[in-house]
């Protein structure tokens, strides 16, 4: 919404220009969003749209928004009329004065949901009025929002086919001319104040994108306004801060756009508009009603009197909506650092969030004083339903899907150990859990994650797809955070797709060699690494080496140099006694691996090599087949019940399919 110095005026004096104020301040009863029993909820039939449609709504809890956009209260802008708008040159005019076709329809929205199953096709756009007659006089912001529509409506990333925009002087009916007298309808009054009730909703609407203008446009300066004028910044604003802190309640970062952020002159595609406009974007950890409200009184209301008990009792209605149903909170990439997540931990420790089941904390830079502050709440009882909890079986994957959150840069047990850039794994095998990037090595936090329940993986990601490539130097350098010691939980590592070679290889080699240095490693992933002979021989000196990585129970090595010394190697060292205990899943795909090779790791599989590469007697929906290699289908093939198969890059070898298929292994 955006933020004149006032939405409500006081009873006993008529201010002269702003189109967005009210005579007599909203009572609680007038701001209260209309509620509706599901049942009167309109049926697909209803709005001409297909089930399908209306059930992705729906599940994004769209219908929370129903009421409020059905009545007419508040009307969405569609953002390709506010983009031609804007290149025509127009300027936005008050609502009553905005042509039908400006607006969307609730079918409209319904329909553009289908197509984006991640959000809901509905921005909400926070911005400081320039004039107190006029939110933007001039078309500046008009220019900047329609720029960043149209890398909404074009990108592949959230295919938005169209977008509804919250703008509030178009949404919600005006004064068309105050100064002359012409003022809203009684009905446009009760409208305005049922839309003014729900704006909470709106904001902070886990689901909904807010747009955040924070800077002001090029060529506005506070000395040339009008006397009168709130001049004051976003962040000083009280409508803006409300907006802003409305947004900062459950949102997933990428939700929340700050575009004071945007660079002038550069050529922005969705996914660097993204990057650019959540970098430290102003977002904060969720204040409580109470904090709120007395931040509240620090900030530039014109009409404070009235404004600032309807803004606090909006916010405290926000907060208990949001917190009180919310399951997921994905904090990541915030830079949120120990103050953060003690204000968090106050949030959570205060009875909010009693459904929250996962917590997201990834890349921030919260220390031990952070972690010890978030195990001080779940110690006393904070978010009960964040707790280990029985999954039914066919809910359960049988490999790792990774859910992957960008992680910079990790600190290991609070010593500040910087490592080269990373992924955090995500993994969802029982159903909760609780990940904490950066520090998960909290003495504290540990203790009560483990008396809890509560799941806390260190696993590690590193996948070129959107970064440099990884090579031997930064392979070495993460070896040597591991070798320390530093990550003694760490249960996951990925390297796949970079450039590592044989001595990023030779490196981790001598990392996991060493005892007591990655005692809970059990996937390690080198695919795509440029890993020769040399690379292998030193990986299975490592593993052979009796208590290295004793919990290694899947090795993808596909798709690299290896050849016959390097996989006789491995052989070796795979039949040594007491090596590779649990290994359930040798990749070896993709590689120069000839007869030679073929043959010692039948040699070594025929003597009882690696116990754990056999059939077992479970249900393959469960888990996975022992296997040799790497297929993307392996894990499809498992949820379907239907044998994994996979190869060592020679199919054609008598005595490996020979052995493998004495002990239940599958060779393509």
């Amino acid at each position: 919404m955006g933020c004149f110095s006032s939405r409500v005026e006081t009873p006993t004096e008529e201010l002269p220009g702003p189109p967005a104020v009210e005579r007599d301040a909203p009572t609680p009863a007038d701001t209260a969003a209309p509620t509706q029993p599901d049942a009167t909820l309109p049926s697909a039939t209803d709005l001409g749209v297909d089930k399908r449609q209306l059930l992705m709504w729906r599940r994004n809890n769209g219908d929370s928004l129903e009421p409020v956009l059905a009545s007419g209260a508040v009307a969405l802008l569609d953002a390709q009329w506010i983009i031609s708008h804007a290149e025509a040159g127009g300027v936005l005019t008050h609502r009553q004065a905005l042509p039908k076709e400006a607006f969307l329809s609730l079918a409209d929205l319904v329909e553009a949901c289908f197509s984006c199953n991640s959000a809901l096709p509905v921005a909400a756009l926070s911005y400081p009025w320039l004039t107190k007659d006029h939110p933007d006089p001039c078309g500046a912001n008009l220019s900047r929002v329609a720029r960043v529509l149209k890398l909404f409506l074009g990108n592949r990333q959230i295919p938005l086919s169209r977008l509804g925009v919250f703008w509030d002087f178009g949404s919600l009916h005006q004064h068309p001319d105050p100064v002359n007298g012409v003022m809203r309808t009684e009905e446009q009054n009760a409208l305005f104040k049922q839309g003014l009730g729900c704006l909470g909703t709106l904001y902070s609407h886990p689901h909904t994108f807010v747009l955040r203008l924070t800077s002001f446009p090029d060529g506005h300066k506070a000395e040339d306004q009008a006397e009168g004028t709130n001049v004051a910044k976003y962040f000083d604003r009280g409508w803006c801060a409300t907006e802003n802190a409305w947004a900062s309640l459950t949102k997933r970062r990428e939700l929340s756009l700050d575009l004071g952020l945007m660079r002038d002159g550069k050529e922005y595609d969705f996914l660097s508009l993204m990057y650019d406009c959540i970098q430290h974007g102003g977002r904060r950890p969720p204040l409580l009603p109470s904090q709120f409200a007395a931040e509240l009184e620090t900030k530039s209301f014109t009409n404070g009197k009235d404004d600032k008990p309807l803004v606090k009792r909006l916010y405290e209605a926000a907060f208990e909506e949001q917190f009180g149903k919310v399951t997921e909170l994905h904090y990541a990439e915030l830079g949120w650092g120990d103050a953060g997540a003690a204000q968090l931990a106050e949030v959570l420790a205060s009875g909010a969030a009693p459904r929250l089941e996962t917590l997201n904390l990834l890349y921030n830079e919260i220390g031990d004083e952070g972690c010890q502050a978030l195990a001080a709440a779940l110690k006393g009882g904070a978010a009960p339903s964040l707790k280990a909890r029985e999954t039914h079986p066919q809910y359960k994957s049988p490999w790792r899907q990774p859910s992957l959150t960008p992680l910079t840069h990790a600190y290991c047990r609070g010593s500040r150990e910087q490592v080269p850039p990373v992924y955090y794994q995500k993994t969802t095998e029982n159903g909760t859990y609780c990940y904490v990037g950066g520090t998960p090595e909290c003495e504290a936090l540990v203790a009560v994650c483990e008396e809890r329940g509560i799941e806390l993986p260190m696993d590690l990601y590193y996948s070129s797809a959107s970064r440099s490539k990884l090579g031997g130097a930064e392979a070495a350098q993460l070896a040597g955070v591991i070798a320390s010691g530093a990550a003694p939980r760490l249960e996951a590592l990925s390297l796949f797709h970079n450039q590592i070679g044989n001595t990023g290889c030779m490196a981790l080699a001598a990392a996991l060699a060493k005892e007591g240095a990655a005692p809970r490693l059990k996937q390690l992933d080198l695919r795509s690494n440029k890993i020769g002979d040399e690379g292998c021989d030193a990986l299975a000196a490592a593993l052979g080496k009796e208590g290295a990585a004793p919990r290694l129970d899947q090795l993808s090595l596909g798709d690299n140099e290896i050849g016959d010394e390097g996989c006789k190697a491995l052989a070796a060292a795979l039949g040594k006694e007491g090596a590779a205990p649990r290994l359930e899943y040798l990749g070896l795909r993709e590689n120069k691996i000839g007869d030679e090779g073929c043959d010692a790791l039948a040699a070594a599989l025929k003597e009882g090599a690696a116990p754990s590469l056999k059939a077992r007697d479970a249900t393959l929906a469960t888990r996975p087949s022992p296997t040799l290699g790497y297929t993307r289908q392996a894990a499809v093939a498992a949820r379907e019940g239907t044998t994994i198969v996979c190869d060592v890059g020679n199919e054609k070898q008598p005595e490996l399919m020979a052995v493998c298929e004495e002990r239940g292994i599958k060779l393509l």
